[in-house]
């Protein structure tokens, strides 16, 4: 799970309390200490916020994990609210190591994207589901299934897209894998994913099952103890890779809020 976790959500990093060389630090002193780098990109009409809510480690594996994250941001011609509602990791003793996590964007998607972009965002989801099966299905062979199910695709009498939704759900079975694949290089067993949209905006979840035959998980791999001991001990490199998630969000969230293709 270290590798798998530094890949996918770097700046994830504490709950409770870690104990360093200068004493204990709680979730209060860290969580006001990302806030401090955040600080510059909160103003009148933005805020960035990264909370951290759960965290429990030995000295081989992160157990559990929790965090949330917001930016709020209003520009000249739209307001976007993207809500990160909890990511969740428990390693559950090694059984069936889960992540889990859901996700709210409300922003006028017509004027940020253009109705024909909305069009082809809505209809190259499901498109986009079926290149990932068939990557995976010829890598995996008769040990990967997916299934895609379009629960909601409504248009208007212009044809345009008003609302859609799909779901998707995955398994890899190890025990039929192909010869040429090892079960370390697996990172998953079973993934299961919702999507929305609709003009207002977006909303996702997904729910992963992770393969602890991986070598993520090996004790050896440098993970999310490592970051979470150099961004309390002031690591530059931590504090870079903060203040990058947060300048990007900053970024993406300015260019949305700030332009008007409701003509295209």
């Amino acid at each position: 799970m270290k590798a798998f976790v530094k890949k996918a959500v770097p700046f994830i990093f504490v709950l409770s309390s870690v104990a360093l060389a200068a004493g204990v630090i709680t979730k209060e002193a860290v969580n006001a200490k990302v806030a401090g780098i955040v600080a510059k990109y909160n103003n009148e009409n933005t805020k960035v916020d990264l909370n951290f809510t759960d965290l429990n480690v030995n000295d081989v594996r992160t157990l559990d994990f929790g965090m949330g994250a917001s930016v709020w941001k209003k520009g000249a011609n739209n307001e976007i609210n993207l809500q990160l509602n909890k990511i969740d990791y428990h390693y559950n003793n090694g059984q069936a190591p889960t992540t889990s996590g859901a996700l709210t964007l409300k922003l006028d998607l017509v004027k940020a994207l253009g109705q024909k972009s909305l069009n082809e965002v809505a209809e190259q989801l499901q498109l986009m589901a079926q290149k990932y099966a068939s990557v995976f299905a010829a890598k995996y062979g008769e040990a990967f299934s997916l299934s895609i199910d379009t629960k909601d695709l409504q248009k208007d009498q212009q044809g345009n897209v008003v609302s859609a939704s799909f779901s998707l759900d995955s398994s890899i079975d190890l025990s039929k894998l192909p010869a040429s694949v090892k079960a370390e290089d697996v990172e998953y067993k079973s993934l299961k994913a919702e999507i929305s949209l609709n003009r207002a905006g977006v909303g996702a979840s997904f729910a992963v099952v992770l393969n602890t035959q991986n070598k993520s998980f090996s004790s050896d791999q440098v993970g999310l103890e490592e970051y979470i001991v150099s961004l309390l001990k002031d690591d530059e490199s931590a504090f870079s890779s903060v203040d990058r998630v947060a300048g990007f969000l900053n970024s993406i969230a300015d260019t949305l809020v700030n332009v008007d293709n409701s003509a295209q």
